[in-house]
């Protein structure tokens, strides 16, 4: 379970009140860790990077999670971007106009398939309302799929993260991201902001949550942080990750992302490392 600070940083941070959204960097800032950790393959690319002091970036569409930096859009939380007149039956010239009025004032799309069942129940009777709902409820899942789908692909092709943990002895770490202990784990300080800046200020914790990001289709775009927090929901089954991600955001593109950094303040060889010395200590 993730402690309480994350939660109300998450809570914070999705508010459409400008004035939370710094009081959920602050928060960040008071829970930050001095120290984090990457994990690292011993291929090139990687042993290039920690000489020259870079991080790699990648895009979240390339990462073995499919859900990662997603998001969910239930078209039921909000009727707005619904087409209206496909959501309609056959029947719906038959509706009176007070019916037709405050079909107009319906919210949401679990307020339609309230509203359509009652009025088929009183036109065709309560067998035929229920193929209605049926029909109506059907139409919803799949706009909800399309529009998820969606929205859901240009997230995870905006997004380039680097992925750090805060734990450097975790085995499933080293065996899934440092090449079976084959590779390497670098040490980096997290240096507190200064008045001149904060360099980590997209450094990110990440939520264990079994429920994904969710937007109704109306509140799409309405907080410039949604893409951010769209990355930072995580299934609890990474939770032993233990990660905080810096996020970048960026148009598509095939061109790699490095960012410079710090001298790191101590690399960890893994046991099985090439060249290490046989029995050396963990």
């Amino acid at each position: 379970m993730d402690p309480e600070w994350k939660v109300e940083f998450i809570r914070l941070l999705s508010s459409a009140e400008q004035g939370d959204w710094a009081k959920a960097f602050g928060l960040k800032m008071d829970n930050r860790p001095g120290m984090l950790y990457r994990y690292r393959r011993g291929d090139e690319r990687s042993i290039d990077a920690f000489r020259k002091n870079q991080m790699w970036f990648s895009p979240a569409a390339r990462f073995n999670d499919l859900y990662d930096s997603g998001v969910k859009i239930d078209v039921r939380a909000s009727w707005k971007g619904i087409s209206f007149r496909d959501a309609l039956t056959t029947q719906a010239e038959k509706l009176s106009p007070d019916a037709l009025q405050r079909l107009q004032n319906v919210e949401s799309g679990a307020e339609l398939e309230s509203f359509l069942f009652e009025e088929a129940s009183r036109l065709v009777g309560i067998e035929k309302a229920r193929d209605v709902r049926t029909l109506v409820s059907t139409y919803l899942d799949r706009v909800s799929q399309q529009t998820t789908v969606a929205r859901s692909k240009l997230y995870r092709n905006a997004i380039w993260v680097a992925c750090l943990s805060e734990d450097p002895v975790s085995r499933l770490m080293w065996a899934h991201y440092a090449d079976n202990n084959r590779g390497f784990c670098i040490e980096h300080r997290i240096e507190p902001a200064t008045p001149a800046g904060d360099p980590h200020k997209l450094l990110f914790p990440v939520v264990y949550t079994r429920m994904r990001f969710s937007q109704s289709p109306e509140s799409v775009g309405q907080n410039p942080l949604e893409p951010f927090l769209a990355a930072l929901h995580k299934h609890p089954d990474w939770a032993y990750e233990r990660e905080w991600r810096y996020v970048d955001l960026r148009e598509p593109t095939t061109e790699p992302l490095r960012w410079s950094i710090d001298t790191p303040t101590r690399i960890i060889l893994g046991h099985s490392i090439p060249g290490r010395q046989e029995g050396a200590p963990d």
